[in-house]
C-alpha cells in the first residue's frame, strides 16, 4: 500500500512538473510583450498564443497549442517562393499550407506569405548611453526573411528589403566594452576636468579679489 502511495505521489509530481514547464514556455502574447530586461529570449505566436524557440534560429519547428490545448507542429523554416518554385529551399518539406506557420506550402515547401507573416517575439535592447547599456524589451512582429518595409514590422527591429536576423549580444549581462565606450568614457574625463579647472580659475580668481579689497 505503502509503496503505491509513492508511485502516486511520484506521478503526480511529474505531471505538475511537466505542466509547470509548459506553462512556462507558453504564453499570451501580451504577457510576452510584459518580459523586461531577459536575453536570449524568443517566441513564435499564432492566434495570440505564443511559445519560446531558440533565439538563434536553430529550431526548424515549433509546437503551438491551439485554444483547446491541441498542439500542432508547424514548419518555420521557410524561404521566399521564387527561391521554392525553383527549388532553392533547403527547409523541411511540407504537403499542406496548414504544415505552415505562414500556412503557405509551394512546390513542397514553407513560404513567407504576406496575408498571414510568422510572428516572432525577440528580446531587444534599448539604444544606450556612452558605456551605459539600454534595457532589453520584447518586440513582436514578422520573422526572419519576411518582406518588410520598416524595422518596426519585424521582431528583430531591423529592415533591409526584409527582415533580418536580431542582433546577438555574444556578451551575456550586456557588459561588452566597445571603442565608442572608451571614447565616451575619455571624452566625459575631459568634459570634467576642464569643468574642474574652470571651478579652479573661477575661485582664485575670486579670492585674489576679496584679497585686495
Amino acid at each position: 500500500m505503502f509503496a503505491i502511495q509513492k508511485i502516486l505521489t511520484a506521478l503526480l509530481f511529474i505531471i505538475l512538473y511537466f505542466q509547470f514547464v509548459d506553462a512556462q514556455r507558453t504564453m499570451s502574447k501580451e504577457d510576452v510583450l510584459k518580459i523586461k530586461n531577459e536575453e536570449f529570449v524568443s517566441f513564435y505566436c499564432k492566434n495570440d498564443i505564443c511559445v519560446r524557440t531558440d533565439p538563434l534560429y536553430d529550431d526548424k519547428t515549433v509546437e503551438i497549442p491551439d485554444e483547446h490545448g491541441n498542439i500542432t507542429t508547424y514548419i518555420v523554416d521557410a524561404c521566399n517562393i521564387k527561391a521554392a518554385k525553383e527549388n532553392y529551399c533547403s527547409s523541411i518539406e511540407c504537403n499542406t499550407d496548414s504544415n505552415c506557420l505562414s500556412n503557405k506550402c509551394v512546390n513542397k515547401h514553407c513560404v513567407h506569405n504576406k496575408e498571414e507573416p510568422m510572428i516572432r517575439c525577440d528580446d531587444i535592447r534599448a539604444p544606450g548611453f556612452l558605456f551605459f547599456k539600454g534595457n532589453l524589451y520584447m518586440h513582436c512582429g514578422k520573422s526572419w526573411g519576411d518582406f518588410c518595409s520598416s524595422n518596426d514590422e519585424c521582431s528583430s527591429n531591423r529592415c533591409d528589403e526584409g527582415c533580418l536576423q536580431k542582433a546577438i549580444d555574444v556578451h551575456p549581462g550586456g557588459n561588452r566594452i566597445t571603442y565608442i565606450d572608451i571614447f565616451g568614457f575619455y571624452f566625459l574625463c575631459i568634459l570634467v576636468a576642464i569643468f574642474a579647472m574652470g571651478l579652479t580659475i573661477c575661485c582664485c580668481h575670486f579670492f585674489i579679489k576679496k584679497t585686495k579689497k
